[in-house]
């Protein structure tokens, strides 16, 4: 049967056995994946898609991306130092400054209620703070988020939340099925990265890989470096791919019909 995927119809074939949680497509199946996805995975890295929507009716710029820097556990300043010149501006919830402050930086917005920041008198330090009370509807990294897509931001790289309390990283986890969420989580040790169209990423050979579809299931994807390629792979949202490994340095993944996301080293 069928289905329409950005402006192409792709046919795709029923998923083969199942050994070890990992679909076996058929060798038809992946045959007649192959065009269309050579077609989209030229277009990965290329910047083609220069725009994406909030989820609200606004169109927001690829080209500005901003850094949301979060409480809880944070990545190690090497993770964050060489990407530096990504971020055109840099917003710190709640304790996420404290975080800032570690690695040397200035936020140019602070937001959250306060309640976990070390030392609140150094707020005063900061000539954009948002301060909302502490009963309320939004996590402090939602606010940072919100605001961040209002002022036009279409990339938004989230850093920290890490440990603490199990609902907390649960609530992070949901904001990937947003449109206004965040692109990319950088955690301790990995990242996190909501993949919408084909990307490639420079690994170490060896990596461990894990792919996870959204609450809408996956279908249609395509992969290239990867030990266990995901061609031919339909997952509802109980499905995923956990420990596959890179083969080659740079590898591709193409998430079809719907957006995935993708657990990388740092």
């Amino acid at each position: 049967m069928g289905q329409e995927s950005r402006g192409h119809t792709l046919h795709v074939p029923a998923r083969g056995p199942v050994l070890g949680g990992r679909g076996v497509p058929d060798n038809r199946g992946r045959s007649r994946l192959r065009a269309y996805h050579r077609a989209r995975a030229r277009e990965a890295g290329q910047g083609t898609l220069r725009f994406r929507g909030d989820g609200r009716g606004r169109i927001l710029s690829r080209d500005r991306t901003a850094l949301l820097v979060i409480g809880g556990d944070a990545p190690p300043f090497s993770a964050i130092e060489g990407r530096l010149p990504e971020f055109s501006f840099i917003c710190a919830a709640d304790s996420g400054l404290d975080a800032l402050r570690s690695w040397g930086l200035r936020p140019d917005l602070v937001v959250g209620d306060m309640d976990s920041v070390s030392d609140p008198s150094i707020l005063a330090d900061y000539p954009d703070v948002l301060t909302f009370p502490r009963d309320k509807d939004e996590l402090d990294t939602e606010i940072g988020l919100r605001e961040l897509r209002s002022r036009g931001f279409g990339r938004i790289v989230m850093a920290g939340g890490g440990g603490g309390r199990l609902d907390h990283l649960l609530a992070l986890r949901s904001l990937l099925e947003r449109p206004s969420g965040p692109d990319e989580w950088i955690c301790r040790s990995e990242r996190v990265v909501r993949i919408d169209e084909p990307a490639r990423f420079s690994v170490s050979p060896g990596s461990i890989v894990s792919v996870f579809p959204l609450a809408a299931g996956a279908s249609g994807m395509h992969s290239e470096g990867l030990k266990w390629p995901l061609d031919g792979l339909s997952w509802d949202a109980s499905r995923f791919g956990v420990s596959n490994v890179a083969a080659k340095g740079e590898i591709l993944i193409d998430p079809g019909q719907r957006p995935v996301f993708a657990i990388l080293p740092l």
